[in-house]
């Protein structure tokens, strides 16, 4: 459960399809059916971020609408390992026009605001669309 604000709580699934060619019949019905998407990236490993387009492109074709997404930065506690600076990491997730939080598995930061982030991006279209079409029923 993720709560936002004013007491809402809504119930979430994760599905993992790290672009694993194994699983790559099913991720196609994954993402026809996800209301939104964390693409993670790895900030000690560059070829992670030179992904990105390659995902929005599969996403796009799968799920034929825009999709909330939220990127995520990895390993965000090796600094010394870092190969995308924070600076570079925000420009590139600016540049998408998604949101962008850096996390830390290994000291437990973050994780929770990058779904929150998430739920509340996919919970806000939900309310606009909700309004647009209760709108046109009125007309």
């Amino acid at each position: 459960m993720v709560s936002l604000s004013r007491g809402i709580r809504i119930g979430v699934e994760i599905f993992d399809l790290s672009g694993n060619t194994r699983f790559s019949a099913v991720t196609s019905s994954y993402i026809r059916g996800a209301s939104g998407a964390l693409i993670m990236c790895d900030v000690t490993d560059k070829t992670s971020w030179n992904e990105i387009p390659n995902i929005l492109k599969v996403i796009k074709e799968e799920k034929g609408e825009e999709l909330p997404i939220v990127i995520v930065g990895t390993k965000a506690d090796l600094d010394h390992e870092r190969q995308i600076s924070r600076i570079d990491a925000y420009l590139a997730a600016g540049e998408y026009e998604y949101p962008y939080v850096e996390t830390s598995a290994k000291e437990g930061t973050n994780i929770e605001d990058a779904l929150t982030k998430l739920v509340q991006f996919i919970y806000d279209g939900y309310c606009s669309n909700l309004y647009i079409f209760y709108s046109a029923i009125n007309i």
